[in-house]
């Protein structure tokens, strides 16, 4: 499985980022992974967007011939003009959050960024709140693998607009059993414990200087077996 988070690619302004990402998903691509998962803002402002989007979705396409899921950043939601975030996501890539099995896990991809009002820190809806806990309700005790754009887990930083949600969040997770959370927004690496969870933040996919980046992470019969941050040249196990 890999995660690849933050492109941002704003071809517009940056026509470069085409190759680069090309190149990304071709190093992704032969790491053979199972699926790919990827947490948001994959541009800058909702005058990227249709621009941006349809050429990952292209590109996603042509290189990856395995299932990729994708969920929206705090800058993919944006309104701008007759440009609304959520609505266009939809269109182009689907629902903004949705469950999935795959062997022994199940997937929840969350949309961290459940508002048309550009917030830069997290905020998730009524409505996709209570699917949460419905969907929560439904897996019971099966292992789960969360994924969203704002981190919950990291106390370090202050990635909600609501505290209360935040801790409403915290406290539906920890009585489930999400055994790894994989997260983007802070275009950095961390590893954060949280009782039986392991919190993963993945820094940003393509960089100004051209440096790429994803991680990979092997898990098999419910376990998680290795964890490994990826740049072209290199890597280093945790």
């Amino acid at each position: 499985m890999v995660h690849l988070t933050d492109p941002h690619l704003d071809l517009l302004s940056k026509p470069e980022n085409m190759l680069l990402f090309e190149r990304l998903l071709n190093e992704i691509r032969a790491e053979s992974p199972d699926l790919m998962l990827i947490t948001g803002d994959l541009s800058s402002s909702a005058l990227a967007y249709t621009t941006d989007w349809e050429f990952i979705k292209k590109k996603t396409i042509e290189y990856c011939d395995f299932p990729v899921f994708i969920v929206p950043g705090n800058h993919d939601t944006q309104r701008s003009g007759r440009t609304n975030g959520m609505e266009l996501w939809e269109e182009v890539f689907g629902p903004c959050y949705y469950s999935f099995e795959w062997g022994s896990w199940h997937f929840l991809g969350l949309n961290t960024a459940d508002s048309e009002y550009g917030f830069v820190s997290g905020v998730v809806s009524e409505e996709q709140m209570e699917w949460i806990t419905e969907e929560l309700k439904r897996i019971g005790s099966e292992k789960i693998i969360l994924f969203g754009h704002h981190n919950f887990y990291d106390d370090r930083w202050i990635f909600f607009e609501e505290t209360e949600q935040r801790r409403e969040l915290l406290d539906l997770f920890t009585r489930s059993n999400v055994a790894l959370a994989l997260f983007g927004h802070r275009h950095s690496d961390a590893i954060d414990y949280s009782l039986n969870t392991l919190s993963l933040t993945t820094k940003r996919a393509v960089e100004t200087d051209g440096t790429l980046a994803y991680r990979r992470i092997v898990v098999e019969e419910g376990l998680i077996i290795e964890l490994v941050e990826v740049e072209p040249k290199g890597s280093s196990i945790f």
